[in-house]
């Protein structure tokens, strides 16, 4: 689903998207498979009725969840990628 220049740039230490829950969720393999081990990853603009079912799709990936941030009805989540092994 990424664009292949993004795919041959990567792996990146730190990817941020600021973008709809469902795209979110389609992109899970694809943003994380470009996630340099170690690296972040920060989800934000998604609703709280979003958050749990978008946790349990990047924790599937590898990712840890680091951070949660909330404000009035927006939340940003901040994963790591587990190291390799």
């Amino acid at each position: 689903m990424l664009t292949a220049t993004v795919s041959r740039n990567g792996p990146y230490d730190l990817v941020m998207a600021n973008i709809l829950a469902g795209p979110l969720r389609r992109m899970a393999a694809d943003l994380t498979r470009n996630l340099r081990p170690s690296g972040h990853l920060i989800l934000s603009g998604l609703l709280h009725h979003q958050v749990q079912q978008l946790v349990g799709d990047y924790l599937a990936h590898k990712l840890t969840l680091e951070m949660r941030l909330d404000l009035d009805k927006w939340c940003c989540l901040v994963f790591k990628k587990r190291q390799r092994g």
